[in-house]
């Protein structure tokens, strides 16, 4: 549940603010998965009643500012939260939904992280960033056994002008698939860990100001 969050919220003013008042019910008890999952008309109630301490004066991270704390608006966090224990499957385990989908695809190309990444496309308004990054914060921690082998650019937009400035090519934003051949290659030379988050990150930052990016890592 935390990890959820963490990736929901981000960490736009640097104290993981909201993550730490939607957890923590009160001074003795905390909005810990099992609860949520077994008791969400209870949970749905006090965040409805608190969404707007819970909002607090902390920033969403800079990939989340759109989302809205506001249970009475459409596509809301509360929302998000009930579709994301969807996913979870009948058993509400998103470890059991790794297992899931180990035991319907067992071929030796099988890509879980693929796979993964694809299902959570019914989580409302968690989209590219929010899976990938879920998903590899959980290869990470050792929860789940893959690794991302596209960063799914083709979805993007920032990074995506990124590509096309650092290997200095023809400015098309509708080529969707072409580009992914240079970071998948970009990757295999680096041949580091979750090389593909790493690439997507750099180029995220990359299109924002490479004047400022240069100059750090020089």
């Amino acid at each position: 549940m935390v990890n959820f969050l963490a990736v929901h919220f981000g960490n736009g003013s640097g104290n993981w603010g909201h993550v730490k008042r939607i957890y923590r019910r009160s001074a003795n008890s905390k909005w810990t998965w099992h609860r949520v999952t077994n008791s969400f008309g209870e949970f749905s109630t006090w965040y409805i009643a608190n969404w707007t301490i819970i909002k607090g004066a902390d920033k969403l991270g800079s990939h989340r500012k759109y989302e809205s704390f506001d249970p009475a608006k459409a596509r809301n966090t509360l929302q998000i939260i009930e579709r994301f224990i969807d996913w979870s499957g009948e058993n509400r385990s998103p470890q059991g939904k790794v297992n899931e989908q180990i035991q319907i695809q067992m071929q030796p190309q099988y890509d879980l992280f693929d796979v993964l990444y694809k299902s959570m496309n019914s989580i409302t308004r968690f989209g590219r960033l929010a899976k990938f990054d879920y998903l590899c914060s959980l290869g990470k921690l050792g929860l789940i056994d893959a690794e991302p082998r596209s960063a799914y650019l083709g979805e993007a937009t920032g990074p995506k002008d990124g590509i096309y400035d650092l290997f200095h090519l023809p400015y098309n934003r509708q080529n969707k698939n072409g580009i992914d051949k240079y970071v998948n290659e970009l990757s295999v030379i680096l041949d580091i860990p979750y090389a593909m988050q790493v690439i997507e990150d750099a180029l995220c930052n990359w299109q924002k100001n490479h004047n400022i990016y240069m100059r750090y890592n020089h």
